[in-house]
């Protein structure tokens, strides 16, 4: 496949005027020589492209009349076509050279096409063909997302999930170089971890492998900057300025070697290259290490930064901090979402506060047990904010629902009404989730603290859900949120509130947004549910086949970090897709083996149970699936879970167009505060009653939403009664519009669809009177080009539309024109 930079490139070296000569630059590895190659290819059947080898060698001659003589047999050479010169590595041509390729550039002889690395471009001869306009600099672009996860299937035979490709990113800047050196070692040191035939990020970085390619990058030894940078990560400015020269800091700027980038409303300073910190901080003895930061931790103080970092400075670096000012810094790097720093502040001391803020940072890290037993430890000198969080770890984290059960009684016991917001918050959790828990009335006290904020903002949005409405969260943004695995799950609520309200193509734009920045983040655990809810938005759209790569990569991404409810959710809508898709043994074995995990006291059990119904259904056990759908509705409703009664319900419908159960969803539907409840009532009632028209306007408003599965059974099942009422444009018209919806659908259609017949064909007259009146040919011009009477036209014309279901001419050439 042609390059598409490669032939712009040469579009500009072979067009006209002359534009110059042009300089790929990069670090070593990033594809230079490639480029060159792909580019001089590009210009080979518009120009002539010569190498340095194909000039003539020096010779005694002086210079004026050897580069004349090369210019004479050149032009010769050329006759009318342009002349490339490609040079790669222009910095390492000898001298002679050199001046001879400065003069056919600058004389117009040839347009020169070099590379050279970006160290080299401040230094002869680089530099003077630059200031001169000679040569202009282009970057050779670093691989983007997408080329890194082409190449890791390409070289590993296999996919990688969205956070591994990040983080290959991240460690390669892209570089084809680094990435094959970093992919070469990966499998073997653990970097890489094969699941489920996904390629998964373990965090092991294979330095000794990777050691030579880095160096090469760089290119220069460590300076004091760089020691700086790797042992503390990025530096505002003005701090470092205190320590290294500004002329030095911009030098190395020019190298690649730092970046300057914005971060907290401030401008700092960090290494180009993470895997080049990481092997600066392996060298680095432990007292020098110490040394740096004191350094900068003094720096910091005169420069009033930003005394969270400062204080993370003095601790590393050794030196003493009052217990009582690290436990208050960490709990403000708790706040902003940096778990990491706020555990090392809070590490070393022995105090209740310490621990505690040692056990809410391990959580936000994923390190669910390792939270319990400090929690445990602390025991009832717990504050109320934290038992609150280690019943939610019990119970999301650990899945010990009866335990997360006990300790809320135990808390709300010691507890005096009214009682901490905080516990009711805990208490909604177990009520929402388990059938042990509960307890007191929620009131709606604001949670100021930053992680039960996460959780509240979870907890709401799933209520909101599970009781019918979505209205009310549809608007909330969740990007704010300080915990990771929560983040996510509240994130994934506003997507499902965005779909049940009918706005399909803002679910899919806000469910791209937050798993972009998921992606970023790389935590698995607020990945997790954003890509299932990708999925989850494809379904509702129609495609299976859409939707499966996200769910792949959702059940990919499923470990003892992810929330054990996102777990149960993501595994039943991954099983509902594989059925879908034709895997309907597969899918229900994986439904089981998720329910026999599921611990005692869970509601959970309930979303896999309607997981199952799904699979069935569409399997092609129709009776046994509407069936279990009723009664699992009617459970639900009982419960005052009216998303999943009206989901049950809606099933069954489809599956039996049976009255009672549209009246049911009806009923329930009018509880619900989402369009689409109201649109699924409507489709049922239409089913139920033979409502052609009912069903034609209920498909018009799905496929407006973007629903195309839904409109496409609507559609179908009208076409179905018109063909019953020997309605033979109804029959035909909608199955046109069928075989529209199916395109939109992937070719999807589930087992229960009664598909309507394909229109009659048309009679090899009848079509050519069609396709001239569809060209705009009046009746007497159709019957003088056809040779026949206008009476036979107009009969021709009839039986045409009705075949093909449509009113008159305007409709012929979309009618006629075959789907694609």
């Amino acid at each position: 496949m042609p390059d598409p930079l490669a032939g712009r490139l040469a579009a500009m070296l072979t067009g006209a005027p002359p534009p110059g000569g042009i300089l790929l630059t990069g670090p070593p590895g990033i594809g230079r020589t490639r480029l060159l190659a792909l580019v001089a290819q590009a210009c080979s059947g518009r120009a002539v492209v010569l190498r340095p080898d194909d000039l003539p060698a020096p010779s005694a001659a002086p210079a004026p009349r050897r580069y004349a003589a090369t210019t004479r047999a050149l032009r010769r050479r050329a006759v009318d076509r342009p002349l490339v010169l490609a040079v790669d590595d222009l910095h390492l041509l000898p001298t002679d050279t050199v001046h001879l390729v400065e003069h056919l550039a600058d004389a117009q002889v040839a347009r020169l096409l070099a590379t050279a690395p970006s160290s080299a471009t401040c230094a002869a001869p680089v530099a003077p063909l630059l200031r001169r306009g000679t040569l202009r600099r282009e970057p050779v672009p670093p691989l983007t997302a997408a080329g890194i996860a082409a190449v890791v299937t390409a070289t590993l035979g296999g996919r990688a999930d969205a956070v591994t490709v990040a983080e290959l990113l991240r460690y390669s800047q892209g570089n084809p170089g680094l990435l094959r050196a970093l992919l070469a070692a990966a499998p073997a040191s653990g970097t890489l971890i094969r699941r489920a035939g996904t390629w998964r990020w373990s965090g092991r970085l294979p330095l000794d492998a990777v050691r030579d390619t880095v160096t090469a990058l760089t290119g220069t030894p460590p300076t004091t900057a760089a020691r700086y940078l790797a042992v503390a990560g990025p530096v505002p400015v003005p701090v470092l300025e205190r320590l290294v020269d500004a002329r030095t800091l911009e030098v190395l700027e020019e190298h690649e070697i730092i970046r300057l980038e914005p971060a907290g409303g401030e401008a700092v300073l960090r290494l180009s290259q993470p895997l080049y910190a990481a092997l600066l901080r392996e060298q680095l003895a432990p007292t020098d290490r110490s040394r740096l930061l004191r350094e900068l931790a003094g720096a910091a103080t005169a420069a009033r930064a930003d005394p969270v970092r400062t204080v993370d400075w003095l601790v590393r670096g050794g030196l003493a901090v009052a217990p009582g000012r690290r436990v208050a810094h960490a709990r403000i790097a708790l706040a902003r979402g940096d778990a990491d720093l706020a555990h090392r502040l809070a590490g070393a001391g022995d105090s209740v506060a310490h621990a505690d803020v040692r056990a809410q940072a391990l959580l936000v890290q994923g390190r669910v047990t390792d939270a319990e037993e400090l929690f445990a430890r602390i025991g009832a000198a717990l504050p109320p904010s934290s038992r609150a969080l280690r019943i939610v770890n019990l119970l999301w984290g650990l899945r010990r629902p009866q335990e997360a059960a006990r300790v809320a009684r135990e808390a709300f016991a010691a507890a005096q009404p009214p009682y901490p917001p905080e516990l009711e918050l805990a208490g909604e959790a177990l009520a929402l989730f388990t059938t042990v828990g509960g307890g007191v009335p929620v009131r709606s006290a604001p949670i100021r603290h930053p992680l039960l904020a996460s959780t509240a903002a979870a907890v709401r949005g799933y209520r909101m859900i599970f009781t019918g409405r979505p209205g009310r969260i549809a608007a909330e943004h969740a990007a704010d949120l300080v915990w990771p695995s929560m983040r996510g799950s509240a994130a994934a609520c506003q997507v499902h509130a965005l779909v049940l309200t009918g706005r399909l193509a803002r679910a899919r734009e806000v469910a791209a947004e937050y798993y972009d920045m998921a992606v970023t983040g790389g935590e698995p655990a607020e990945v997790a549910p954003l890509a299932m809810q990708r999925g989850v938005c494809e379904w509702w759209a129609g495609s299976p086949a859409r939707a499966l790569p996200f769910l792949r990569e959702a059940a990919a991404l499923l470990d003892d970090r992810v929330p054990y409810p996102v777990q149960a959710y993501v595994t039943s809508e991954y099983a509902v897709c594989l059925a879908a898709v034709g895997e309907g043994g597969r899918a229900l074995r994986m439904l089981a083996g998720a329910r026999a995990a599921l611990p005692a006291g869970g509601r959970l059990r309930n979303h896999l149970l309607v997981g199952e119904i799904r699979v069935l259904a569409l399997t092609g056990e129709l009776s046994r699936a509407a069936e279990a759908a009723v009664r699992r509705a009617a459970g639900n409703l009982r419960e005052g879970r009216l998303t999943s009664a009206a989901e049950g319900y809606y099933l069954a419908a489809r599956l039996t167009g049976d009255p009672d159960v549209a009246n049911r969803l009806a009923a329930v539907a009018r509880r619900c505060d989402g369009e689409l409840f109201e649109l699924f009532a409507a489709h049922a009632t239409a089913l139920a009653g033979a409502d052609r028209a009912g069903l034609r306007e209920v498909a018009d408003r799905f496929e407006a939403g973007g629903y195309s599965g839904f409109a496409l059974e609507a559609v179908a099942a009208a076409a179905g009664l018109a063909r019953r009422d020997g309605d033979d444009r109804g029959t035909a018209e909608g199955a046109r519009v069928a075989a529209r919806l199916t395109l939109a659908c992937d070719g999807f259609r589930p087992a229960w669809l009664r598909f309507p017949p394909g229109p009659v064909r048309l009679g090899a007259r009848e079509r050519q009177a069609c396709e001239l009146a569809a060209a705009g040919l009046d009746n007497r011009q159709i019957a003088q080009r056809m040779g026949i009477a206008v009476r036979t036209v107009t009969n021709h014309l009839a039986r045409g539309y009705a075949k093909l279901g449509v009113r008159g001419r305007q409709e012929l050439a979309a009618a006629l024109a075959p789907v694609s």
